[in-house]
C-alpha cells in the first residue's frame, strides 16, 4: 500500500522529478514543494522499522540513518524525514 503512495504522487505531479532514497519507496508518506522545489517525505519510523527487520540493531539503524541518509548531500531536492516515531 505505501507503494501506492510513491507511485499517485509521481502520477499526480506528472513531469516533476522527485529525488528518492534508494529501497524505501514503501516509506513515501507525501511530498512538499520547498520554494518550488518538489521534495519527498519519508516516515523516518517507517525507514528504522525496514532497517531493524533486514538484520540491523536499532543503534544500528539510527546510526546507518543519521550518517548515511540524513545528513547526506545530493541537492536541492533532497527528501525530507519526518519524526513520526510517536504516531501509532
Amino acid at each position: 500500500m505505501a507503494k501506492d503512495t510513491l507511485k499517485k504522487i509521481v502520477d499526480l505531479f506528472d513531469g516533476e522529478v522527485f529525488l528518492k532514497c534508494d529501497g524505501f519507496d514503501d516509506c513515501v508518506i507525501g511530498c512538499c514543494f520547498d520554494k518550488d522545489v518538489p521534495r519527498l517525505m519519508y516516515s523516518k519510523k517507517k525507514m528504522m522499522a525496514k532497517m531493524v527487520k533486514q538484520g540491523m540493531t536499532k543503534e544500528q539503524a539510527i546510526e546507518y540513518f543519521v550518517f548515511n541518509i540524513e545528513d547526506g548531500y545530493v541537492g536541492e531536492k533532497k527528501p525530507l524525514f519526518c519524526e513520526d516515531e510517536f504516531i501509532d
